[in-house]
This record gives structure tokens, C-alpha cells and sequence, in this order.
């Protein structure tokens, strides 16, 4: 139970190869890699990792084997999630993936919203966003 609650609140995570870690934007050591799980594209650990660019020159160059995916079709209903710290400009993650948390918290983040309509397919046209205020 405990497993599957984190990966409802914080996503998909999956154990990097033994031995191998990196370390995150506060300078904590990871043995485990946030995951794009609903991409089918991603055939390794880089690939399939969903943080800051920064980190991803340590994240090794090799085969998940399908581990980082949950079965989640297209034809799916849209999700939206958050919990990613996303940067840049907001736009789906895949035809029915949106996240709206684009570090709000942080200077320069944004706060997010979807406006759904209905529609199958996300609309990067239908993110609206407000850039933090400084303070």
C-alpha cells in the first residue's frame, strides 16, 4: 500500500542499476530515477527520465526494458498530474498527459492550470499559466 500511494502522489519511480546514483537539485544522493511512464519511445534510463536536465549526464545510457512504463493507452481519458517540477513553457507530456506543476514555488516557476474541454486529445493552446511573482 505504501508503494502505491507514493507513486500516486509523487509518480513513478524507477531503481537506477546497481551502483549507479546522482544527485538532485539539493545535493541528496539518488539511487532512483522519477520516469516518463507513459512513454513507449523511452528505451532507456535517460530516456525515460523526467527531471532537470541538469542531472541527466548522470543517468546511465541503458535499457529499462520496459520497467519506467504503466500501461496507459492514448485512448485512455486525459490525466492530469503534478509533483514533476516541470520548467519552460507548459504543453502536454503525450496526447493525453498533462502536468500543471511548473515549480510555482521557485523563482521564475509558474503557477498552471488546464482548461479541458472535453477533448481527447490534450491542446497545448488550452494551458494557461502566471509567472511567480518576486518576493
Amino acid at each position: 500500500e505504501y508503494d502505491d500511494v507514493e507513486t500516486l502522489l509523487k509518480g513513478k519511480e524507477l531503481p537506477l542499476p546497481k551502483g549507479r546514483s546522482f544527485n538532485d537539485k539539493d545535493g541528496n544522493r539518488r539511487e532512483a530515477i522519477r520516469v516518463k511512464w507513459w512513454d513507449k519511445d523511452a528505451v532507456s534510463y535517460q530516456d525515460a527520465y523526467l527531471g532537470p536536465e541538469d542531472a541527466r549526464s548522470s543517468i546511465p545510457d541503458q535499457p529499462t526494458n520496459g520497467a519506467h512504463l504503466i500501461e496507459y493507452a492514448n485512448e485512455s481519458p486525459p490525466v492530469v498530474l503534478g509533483h514533476y517540477w516541470m520548467t519552460g513553457e507548459p504543453a502536454p507530456l503525450a496526447s493525453n498527459v498533462a502536468c500543471v506543476d511548473y515549480s510555482v514555488a521557485r523563482e521564475g516557476g509558474k503557477l498552471v492550470a488546464y482548461q479541458w474541454q472535453g477533448e481527447q486529445t490534450l491542446i497545448p493552446e488550452h494551458f494557461v499559466s502566471v509567472d511567480r511573482m518576486a518576493g
